[in-house]
């Protein structure tokens, strides 16, 4: 049970109570992590790059 209610002029949540969810309500656990807008490979991909455009080897190395 969830109330939104009115606490010294800021709106808030109060949760009353919770369940554990049960199989069939949860198809995507992404739906409740929040997550990047790029694509992890998109990400590492750019990072790759990022390194090999390093012009000191010393940190170059330590990535």
């Amino acid at each position: 049970m969830v109330f939104i209610q009115n606490y010294k002029g800021h709106i808030q949540l109060r949760v009353k109570q919770i369940r554990v969810a049960n199989a069939n309500e949860v198809t995507d656990i992404s739906d409740f992590v929040e997550k990047a807008p790029v694509k992890k490979e998109d990400m590492v991909e750019k990072i790759t790059q990022y390194i090999f455009e390093m012009r000191n080897p010393n940190i170059q190395r330590l990535t």
